[in-house]
């Protein structure tokens, strides 16, 4: 396999949208075919006390942005009011789909409940975040490959084994198949 571009930790969707299309066999994906990929329906989850929860988010349920320096955000729980020193990566709550959706359709959105920051505090924003200020988790750009890259991607980076040295095993010549 080809040697593919290193992700950094947060990808923008530009970023991720290179990847996936030197990873994909026969896609070129953009940032619009990324955010779309996003708002595809999963299988629904069970958590740990039997409640299912139905997500429209096909990641790890992580959409980040950067906020800029000398952006206001205001504090959910205390009301005061913070100034960003630096660019600061804050994630989405909920409802991410909305986000995602509109900033697909509109270029830009204002995410509805806040974002919080990697300390886990919760702020109210006004900033509308552009499609250069979405990030994702590096992993959830390989979950976003079809299912076939993305076997064949964990195949070459040493993943799954067993199903390598079958095939290997296999390549020599033609294998009888057990009867049924």
């Amino acid at each position: 396999m080809k040697k593919l571009p290193r992700l950094p930790e947060h990808p923008t969707l530009d970023e991720a949208a290179e990847w996936l299309t030197e990873a994909s066999s026969d896609e070129v994906w953009s940032t619009s075919s990324v955010l779309s990929r996003l708002l595809e329906w999963k299988t629904p989850e069970v958590l740990s006390d039997g409640t299912v929860r139905q997500s429209r988010v096909a990641t790890s349920r992580e959409v980040w942005v950067v906020v800029p320096p000398g952006e206001v955000m205001t504090d959910q729980v205390d009301g005061a009011e913070v100034v960003t020193r630096g660019g600061q990566l804050a994630y989405i709550l909920e409802p991410i789909d909305l986000f995602v959706r509109t900033v697909l359709h509109c270029g830009e959105a204002v995410p509805n409940n806040g974002v919080s920051s990697q300390a886990g505090r919760r702020f109210h924003v006004t900033r509308s975040f552009s499609v250069r200020d979405v990030r994702i988790p590096k992993n959830d750009v390989f979950e976003l490959l079809p299912a076939f890259d993305r076997l064949m991607f964990e195949l070459d980076r040493g993943e799954h084994s067993d199903l390598a040295r079958l095939v290997d095993d296999g390549a020599d010549g033609w294998t009888e198949l057990p009867d049924r």
